[in-house]
C-alpha cells in the first residue's frame, strides 16, 4: 500500500505525530506452518498495513515485525481527536497460503491513553504488550495472542531521529528493510455555529456573545430488541448516526 502524502513539513513547530512502532507478537502458534500475520492499523479513517517479516516461528508462535506507523497532525487536530476519544485500532489477521485473511482479533488504544512525550523523554519510554480482544475463534481465545507496541504522541521533529528507537529484546528480529508509513488525520470541520472550547474540552453551539449554555452530547446504546423483525435473516446489526456532519 502506498502511504498518503504528508501535508505538514517536518520542521513545523506546531506539528505533532502519533507514533506506533510494531515490535513483535507472541502466542501466534499456527495449526499449519508457513503463515504470516498481517495488521491493519487505523486512526480517523486513515489506514496502514504491516505484515510480519517472515512466517510465524514454529513452536514459539513468535511473529516478527519491523514497521513504524506515523499519523501527522497539528495540535488543534490532535485536540479534536482526543475530544472524540478516537482510538487507534489494529486488526490482526492470519494470512492463508491463498492470501486469504482470517481475522484473529484487535488491539484498541484510546488516543487519550497515549502519553505525550518530549524529545528528552523518548529514549526512556518503554514498549508494552497489548492482548488482542474481540477474538471469536476458540483456538485463538485459548492461546491469547499479544502484540508488543511502542506508542506515543510527540512533536514532528522525532521523525528525523525515529530510527534511534529500538527494543533490546527485539533487536535480533529487526533485520531487513524498515518501513515507516505516514499520514495526516483530517477531522471533519465543525459547522460555523459550533466552536470547540479547547481549554474546557466542550463544544459550544450558537453564539457565545448571547445567553447560551455549554453542554456535552453523549449517546449510550444499552440494549436492543427484536431487530430481526426489522431485517429478517440478518446475523449482525450496526448503529450508524450523523452528528455535525460527521458519520459514526
Amino acid at each position: 500500500m502506498e502511504p498518503p502524502q504528508t501535508l505538514h513539513p517536518l520542521d513545523d513547530p506546531q506539528g505533532m505525530i502519533i507514533f506506533v512502532q510494531i515490535l513483535g507478537g507472541i502466542h501466534f502458534q499456527q495449526e499449519k506452518q508457513g503463515r504470516k500475520i498481517a495488521l491493519n492499523a487505523s486512526l480517523n479513517q486513515q489506514v496502514f498495513e504491516a505484515v510480519s517479516q517472515r512466517p510465524v516461528t514454529p513452536g514459539s508462535g513468535t511473529a516478527s515485525f519491523n514497521a513504524k506507523l506515523v499519523w501527522q497532525c497539528d495540535r488543534h487536530c490532535l485536540k479534536l481527536m482526543k475530544n472524540k476519544n478516537a482510538p487507534i485500532k489494529l486488526d490482526c489477521y492470519e494470512v492463508q497460503p491463498t492470501e486469504e485473511r482470517c481475522l484473529i482479533g484487535s488491539v484498541v488504544i484510546p488516543l487519550r491513553s497515549i502519553p505525550v512525550v518530549t524529545q528528552a523523554r523518548i529514549k526512556s519510554l518503554k514498549p508494552r504488550w497489548y492482548r488482542l480482544i474481540g477474538i471469536e475463534n476458540e483456538r485463538w481465545r485459548r492461546i491469547k495472542p499479544e502484540l508488543k507496541l511502542l506508542v506515543m504522541v510527540t512533536d514532528s521533529q522525532h521523525l528525523n531521529q525515529c530510527n534511534t528507537i529500538r527494543d533490546d529484546v527485539s533487536t535480533s528480529d529487526m533485520s531487513g528493510d524498515e518501513k515507516t508509513q505516514r499520514s495526516e488525520p483530517k477531522p471533519e470541520k465543525l459547522p460555523s455555529n459550533v466552536e470547540l472550547l479547547q481549554d474546557r474540552g466542550l463544544l459550544q453551539v450558537g453564539c457565545k456573545e448571547k445567553d447560551v449554555d455549554l453542554f456535552v452530547f453523549e449517546i449510550y446504546l444499552k440494549a436492543a430488541q427484536h431487530l430481526d423483525q426489522l431485517c429478517p435473516g440478518a446475523d449482525s446489526f450496526r448503529l450508524l448516526y450523523e452528528l455535525f456532519g460527521e458519520h459514526h
